[in-house]
């Protein structure tokens, strides 16, 4: 109970760290089945590029880019010009789907490789 007798509630989180590999463009899986919420610590250092996000029912199946339904599913969901060093939310929509990638690529959707591995730290809120 919290100090006036009410029931204090308390949320799950977790903190995951996923690379990108040298020379490529997704990130490792992403397990989002357990919560509802993430933040994305971005590395250190970081290739020019946008930072979209891969989805998929299985975590070994295949991965595709999340489009955006505000703009008619015509653009994928991105972090356009995601910056070193930066922190960015995990947008709500990619919580339909149980596993997620970081996604490495341009504004028309094309790969762009990360000239180093590159270590994404995530938060995850329940």
């Amino acid at each position: 109970m919290g100090s006036g007798g009410q029931s204090k509630t308390t949320r799950e989180t977790k903190t995951v760290v996923v690379t990108m590999a040298k020379d490529g463009n997704v990130s490792a899986a992403i397990d989002l089945r357990l919560y509802g919420a993430a933040g994305i610590i971005m590395p250190a250092a970081w290739t020019t590029a946008d930072l979209g996000i891969q989805v998929c029912a299985t975590i070994d199946g295949t991965y595709a880019p999340l489009l955006d339904k505000e703009s008619g599913y015509g653009t994928d969901v991105s972090i356009d010009g995601a910056a070193a060093g930066k922190a960015y939310a995990l947008r709500w929509d990619a919580f339909a789907f149980p596993f997620v990638k970081l996604w490495s690529h341009d504004g028309a959707g094309a790969n762009v490789a990360q000239a180093a591995a590159r270590t994404f730290t995530v938060c995850l809120k329940s």
